[in-house]
């Protein structure tokens, strides 16, 4: 029924999300099922990696699924606004795993070179601050080109302020598998990795992430004095 609204999108909607990306369970049913559902949202989606298959382009790349980036502009006050720039992202698996749907469908890049060349237009574009939505996993510590746990690796890119992490169904900050490792720059109790707030909520639902900014105006350019993440269980 296309006059049908998914219930998660309802919700969504419902939740005024201002922002949405994919993750991997979102093409299970093909691509034609993922736009259909996604064209009820009251919201964009975007996704930075995720490109049509197309047989006459180079190395098989044609359009993107959706918008690769997102600005939203928040007005703080009448007179002062910020610019938050979107990436979003998710694993090059994805072809693996719904290969039997997919193949020849979409073309996947890598999530962390198509991160830092999206990160670097947006800030060229004005955004003030670049989020990066990532169905990624944080660990391992060691990158690998075409890894689909790569959220280490993002938070070493220049033009990356923030991470919301996905995929692996950890909590983060506080979970027990990121214990003791601040020789790797995880800090497990205020929520940063390699010094950018990250937040990775759990799974199915059982927590909210939240980053949070305390922001500085300098030569009329927010400037990010100090941050950190949190998550809320909300069951």
């Amino acid at each position: 029924d296309n006059d049908k609204i998914h219930p998660i999108i309802k919700v969504m909607n419902y939740l005024k999300y201002a922002v949405a990306t994919v993750g991997i369970h979102d093409f299970n049913y093909g691509l034609a099922f993922l736009k259909k559902v996604t064209s009820k949202a009251n919201f964009p989606y975007i996704c930075s990696n995720i490109y049509l298959y197309d047989e006459n382009k180079e190395n098989n790349i044609g359009n993107p699924i959706y918008p690769e980036t997102y600005i939203l502009e928040k007005k703080l006050d009448s007179h002062v606004s910020i610019k938050i720039g979107f990436i979003g992202v998710a694993p090059p698996q994805i072809l693996i795993w719904d290969k039997h749907i997919l193949d020849n469908k979409i073309v996947i890049q890598d999530i962390v070179e198509s991160t830092k060349k999206h990160a670097t237009k947006l800030k060229k574009e004005g955004a003030d601050i670049v989020v990066v939505l990532a169905h990624s996993g944080i660990l391992p510590i060691k990158y690998v080109k075409g890894s689909e746990n790569a959220v280490y690796e993002l938070t070493k890119i220049k033009n990356v302020d923030a991470v919301f992490s996905g995929h692996a169904h950890n909590v983060f900050p506080g979970g027990k598998v990121f214990q003791n490792l601040e020789k790797h720059e995880i800090e497990n109790e205020i929520g940063k990795v390699n010094n950018k707030p990250v937040a990775m909520p759990g799974a199915l639902g059982s927590h909210l992430g939240i980053i949070r900014f305390n922001l500085e105006i300098k030569n009329k350019k927010w400037k990010i004095k100090q941050s950190f993440s949190e998550v809320i269980n909300v069951k």
